[in-house]
């Protein structure tokens, strides 16, 4: 790494020797070389808000914003710089500081695409270092009480996961989980396996197609209830399309299930701000339209995430459901359910061991209605995690 910013420091100062292309050039490099990160921003953007759209100007601007930590910022001026610059040796160091934003906030897709572009198109074939093959592991464990026992007692839920690249070219991420509880019409018996991927476009599109498999019985049943009618094993099928746009990011997102011996088709569409340029503090809201047995809801939800220590993060999120069958996180989550979910309150915390190893836990509140009965009753669920990220 100090190979490399010595490479692009002397790039820089040979830039700044040219005949000046703007009347920015000196005193933008004489903030750059005295390390006045937030006025060499101001200067770089005033510069480029004024039409001076040099690949250099735009490598100070992404220069500064990595070292303020503001990764998407970086990120963009760095993408726009590419875009401009005819410099091999250039291009090198601007791909090197792309890669790492996009690790930092989060895109690894878009981080193993450059590695792939450097490694091909560099004779330093160690300007970065090499994305792992199994880039994300996870195992999770909870359950759920309920405020009614007569209707439903303890769930106990498990799910373990995987990340992976595929071909330095896209992610991919699969788990399987299981969950079981005592109902009062029988015990019901759960495994479910989860597919996704995440395949990167141009300008920060990418595409996410999801698939969900779920596998459930009944046994014990109870007032002559026949086990073969509480026996299934829904599908669910979906597609998500997602942009960055500086420190927005939005999604939009349609998916096709089957819970229930019934029909349903759900369209969301969801907007996530990160005020910082980073992943300090991330703010979201969803708007869901669900197509469920020929009638038609709207579900309404929204999540804040928020770093409020260097290891320690803390996490709520809302949903306002009244309905059932629906499904959120691209089909990951998948409620199936008989009841009615009238709305849901989660608050999680998560702690960083090490650099790359976390311990999270989740409470979660649900209030729900019988389908029979309609009994109003709640669910508390306590769970807790470990997840190791390369």
């Amino acid at each position: 790494m100090r190979k490399l910013l010595t490479i692009l420091f002397m790039l820089l100062l040979n830039q700044s020797t040219r005949a000046q292309y703007s009347p920015y050039d000196e005193v933008s490099y004489d903030l750059l070389i005295t390390e006045q990160w937030e006025e060499l921003l101001e200067v770089s953007e005033k510069a480029i808000c004024e039409g001076y759209t040099h690949d250099y100007l735009y490598m100070r601007a992404g220069y500064a914003s990595f070292q303020l930590q503001r990764y998407m910022k970086s990120a963009t001026y760095y993408e726009k710089a590419l875009a401009f610059c005819k410099d091999t040796a250039m291009k090198d160091a601007i791909r090197y500081y792309l890669y790492w934003n996009y690790v930092y906030i989060g895109d690894y897709v878009y981080a193993i695409n450059e590695y792939e572009i450097i490694i091909q198109d560099s004779k330093n074939k160690n300007i970065a270092p090499a994305p792992k093959l199994l880039h994300l592991a996870n195992a999770e464990f909870g359950i759920k009480l309920s405020s009614d026992e007569a209707l439903y007692k303890t769930l106990y839920y498990s799910q373990v996961g995987l990340g992976f690249r595929v071909f330095n070219k896209a992610t991919g991420f699969v788990s399987a989980s299981h969950l079981n509880q005592e109902a009062y019409y029988g015990r019901l018996n759960q495994q479910q396996i989860y597919v996704t991927g995440n395949i990167p476009f141009r300008r920060q599109w990418s595409i996410m197609p999801s698939f969900h498999f779920i596998s459930y019985n009944h046994s014990n049943m109870q007032n002559g209830l026949s086990e073969n009618d509480f026996r299934a094993n829904p599908i669910l099928a979906g597609l998500a399309v997602s942009k960055r746009l500086d420190n927005w990011r939005t999604s939009l997102s349609i998916a096709f299930s089957n819970f229930n011996k019934t029909t349903q088709w759900q369209q969301q569409v969801g907007i996530n701000y990160y005020p910082f340029f980073n992943n300090k503090l991330e703010t979201g809201i969803q708007l869901t339209h669900l197509y469920n047995n020929n009638i038609s809801y709207l579900l309404y939800g929204a999540q804040l995430r928020y770093w409020a220590l260097k290891r320690l993060s803390i996490s709520c999120n809302y949903l306002l459901a009244n309905t059932n069958n629906f499904n959120e996180q691209n089909g990951w989550l998948a409620t199936n359910a008989f009841d009615k979910t009238d709305y849901r309150v989660q608050a999680g915390i998560e702690y960083m061991l090490l650099n790359n190893l976390s311990l999270y836990g989740l409470w979660q509140y649900e209030k729900r209605v019988e389908s029979i009965s309609k009994t109003n009753y709640s669910l508390q669920m306590a769970l807790i995690g470990i997840k190791l990220i390369r």
